[in-house]
This record gives structure tokens, C-alpha cells and sequence, in this order.
């Protein structure tokens, strides 16, 4: 008889240590996980910055080259924005304009950044280089057709701030080189 409760004492003890080791395997592994996810979203963040600032880069220094761009967007942004900093109104003329509807973008654009990744009020900010922008002069953040232009580089090209949606992860553009600048075309 003693020989049984003894067994049956020593199965729940093997019983709870069992317990509290899966436990500990399962909020390690959750852990391990969770940090392995936010690291490849930070990765995906650097390949993508660092593919736009040389994309970029490249083509403004190719005069009339002209290349279509399909980048790939780090998960969970909503859209993508570019500003042309050497617009035609001042910077401290944004703040009276629609473009304040997202003050974090209101700074970036103070600190000289003009490529925006929206991810609901969450914004990466990066320098791409000078760039003009194919857009309806009287187009703004509210018009849901940002990409309004023509496709052709002109005195109307006068906006300031393009904003385009992500779709399937990815923006399109069409780059086209003009020496010391980059003409910012959508692709519809």
C-alpha cells in the first residue's frame, strides 16, 4: 500500500515538473519567435530604403534615362509619400497647407526628409534626393488620384507632396533622370 502512494506522489511530481518545462519551452519559443519577426521586418526595412536611396540616386545622375521602379514595401505600410522640397511654396508654407494632416510628416519634411512610409500615424522618413513630382499643381493629400500628371516634366508640375497607396506590398513609379533631380512619374 505505501509502495502505491508513493508511486502515485512521485507521477504527479514528474507530472509538474513535466508541466512547468513545456510551459517554459512554450514562452521561450514565443519569445524567440516574436523578436525573429521584428527582426525581419527590420531588414526588409533597410533593404528597402537602401534599394530606393541607390535607385534614386542612380537615375538622377543619368540624364533622360527613364526606368520603371516596383519596389517592394516592408509589410503593414499603407502608403507611400514623396516630397518635392524645392516646391515652389517655402517649407514654412506647409504648415497652412492639407500637408499637416499628419504632423509627423509636418517634421520630416523640416529635417530635409522627402520619402515617407505611413503606417497608420507611424512614418519612416528617409532623403532620396532632389525630385520633382508629375502632379496636378492643384492636387492634394485629400485627392485620393495623387498621381494626376501627365507624364510629361513642366512649369505645371508645381506640387509638392504625392502620395501613393500600397498595393500587394509594392509601390510603382517611373523614374526618369534629369541630372541633378528625379522626375517622379506614377505608373497607373
Amino acid at each position: 500500500m505505501r509502495n502505491k502512494k508513493a508511486e502515485v506522489a512521485s507521477q504527479i511530481f514528474v507530472y509538474i515538473i513535466a508541466l512547468v518545462v513545456v510551459g517554459m519551452v512554450i514562452v521561450f519559443g514565443y519569445k524567440a519567435i516574436k523578436n525573429f519577426a521584428s527582426r525581419s521586418d527590420e531588414v526588409a526595412l533597410i533593404k528597402f530604403k537602401t534599394e530606393v536611396e541607390t535607385t534614386f540616386k542612380q537615375v538622377s545622375s543619368s540624364f533622360n534615362t527613364i526606368k520603371a521602379v516596383d519596389f517592394d514595401v516592408p509589410s503593414g505600410y499603407e502608403e507611400m509619400c514623396i516630397v518635392n522640397l524645392d516646391a515652389h511654396q517655402k517649407i514654412s508654407d506647409f504648415q497652412d497647407s492639407e500637408f499637416t494632416y499628419n504632423p509627423i510628416l509636418f517634421e520630416g519634411v523640416q529635417e530635409r526628409k522627402n520619402l515617407f512610409l505611413v503606417k497608420g500615424i507611424f512614418v519612416e522618413q528617409f532623403y532620396v534626393g532632389k525630385v520633382a513630382l508629375d502632379i496636378d499643381p492643384g492636387s492634394s493629400v485629400s485627392n485620393p488620384d495623387a498621381c494626376s500628371g501627365d507624364g510629361k516634366e513642366g512649369p505645371q508640375d508645381t506640387g509638392y507632396l504625392m502620395c501613393v497607396p500600397v498595393k500587394n506590398s509594392k509601390v510603382k513609379f517611373k523614374l526618369k533622370g534629369k541630372g541633378d533631380k528625379v522626375f517622379v512619374s506614377c505608373i497607373k
